[in-house]
């Protein structure tokens, strides 16, 4: 079975923009909830931020995933843009998908979403207006949160309907995690993802206690800081995560035949597959524990690690295991990225501007694990 991922348009739409226009120094908001109060604001800050977060989580998903899934009725707002997003399309990763058809198995599982989604009085007042407006003249009083609210139940009612993880734009990320709505999938891409950035995290925050507790559990995803730091310009970077498909094959085979499992509800199956990323992580905790206090140190020249002999050897045992396991661990003990994250700034075009300053603090934070 496919190792799938349901993305929307709005996503690759500011990928699109990025890639073809730069980054953004217009301010965009990303809601932010309180329950207690029962009301809603937005959290402004450069649209930058929310593309480069978009085009990240693009790169990762080539990498890892068989294929991405979108919405058909709107490829327009990418389609006709950057050739890289067409190159990933032409590849066949990327796939345009006909929900129109099929609308109706998703009405009833959407109007159960939304409800899940109006968590504040505030949010549902909006919601009822839109509905109420779209019912009449087939317009939204307030087109962002319908976009957020009704365009995320959508997405949300698909991946149920369809048995498809979905990842949505930052914008609507910020939505669905704030909500009650409990997201039951089974995503093994994500499964994996977990292990490494809770390993990274537990890793970095170990070895940088001198510096402040944000920047201590800072780490781009590895596959990311892998992707940037192979390329020299934003039109490279699609290719490049293309091109390294074929290094993560052994991995992304793996992580196909723990989505079956997941997928056929295989207890056997899936827990040979959790026992592995469980060893791994059990090796770097127990290992690394055991450290003397000069094993790992950082360098906060270059933001990355200097393996001393002991931990260059824990990394070798792990390695001469088998590839998987290899590819795992290597990840876990790559980069923090903030060096590559720099970099792609500076492939954007800014660098030490003052879109640059605000957009690397912000992603800064957004790239921090404090849990």
């Amino acid at each position: 079975m496919k190792n799938k991922l349901l993305i929307d348009n709005w996503m690759l739409q500011d990928v699109n923009q990025a890639l073809q226009r730069g980054l953004s120094e217009e301010n965009a908001g990303e809601i932010v909830i309180s329950i207690q109060k029962g009301t809603h604001d937005f959290n402004m800050m450069p649209h930058a931020v929310y593309q480069v977060d978009a085009l990240l989580a693009l790169l990762i998903n080539i990498v890892l995933r068989d294929e991405l899934i979108v919405d058909s009725r709107f490829t327009y707002v990418w389609e006709n843009g950057h050739e890289s997003l067409r190159n990933l399309r032409n590849a066949g990763m990327l796939n345009p998908f006909d929900f129109l058809n099929t609308e109706e198995l998703i009405d009833e599982p959407r109007k159960i979403i939304v409800k899940r989604l109006c968590v504040t009085p505030s949010i549902l007042a909006i919601q009822r207006q839109n509905e109420r407006l779209w019912e009449e003249k087939r317009q939204s009083k307030d087109e962002h949160m319908s976009q957020l609210v009704w365009g995320s139940a959508g997405y949300l009612a698909r991946s149920h309907v369809y048995e498809t993880p979905y990842l949505g734009c930052p914008f609507r990320q910020a939505l669905i995690r704030q909500t009650d709505f409990v997201y039951k999938e089974r995503d093994a891409v994500r499964n994996v993802e977990t292990m490494i950035n809770a390993k990274r995290a537990k890793l970095f925050q170990s070895i940088t206690t001198e510096i402040s507790s944000t920047y201590a559990t800072f780490s781009l995803p590895p596959i990311a800081v892998e992707i940037i730091n192979n390329s020299k310009e934003p039109d490279q970077l699609i290719t490049v995560a293309l091109q390294l498909r074929e290094k993560y094959k052994a991995l992304r085979a793996w992580i196909g035949e723990y989505q079956q499992a997941l997928d056929s509800e295989n207890p056997q199956e899936i827990r040979k597959h959790v026992r592995l990323l469980e060893s791994v992580a059990n090796d770097i905790d127990v290992k690394y524990s055991n450290r003397s206090d000069n094993s790992i140190t950082l360098s906060l020249g270059t933001n990355w690690l200097n393996l001393s002999v002991p931990v260059k050897s824990i990394i070798a045992k792990v390695q001469n295991k088998f590839g998987v396991r290899a590819m795992l661990t290597n990840l876990v003990f790559s980069r923090r990225g903030d060096d590559s994250l720099t970099k792609l700034l500076s492939m954007f075009g800014e660098k030490n501007s003052r879109l640059s300053i605000m957009t690397h603090e912000q992603l800064i934070k957004r790239y921090s694990n404090l849990s």
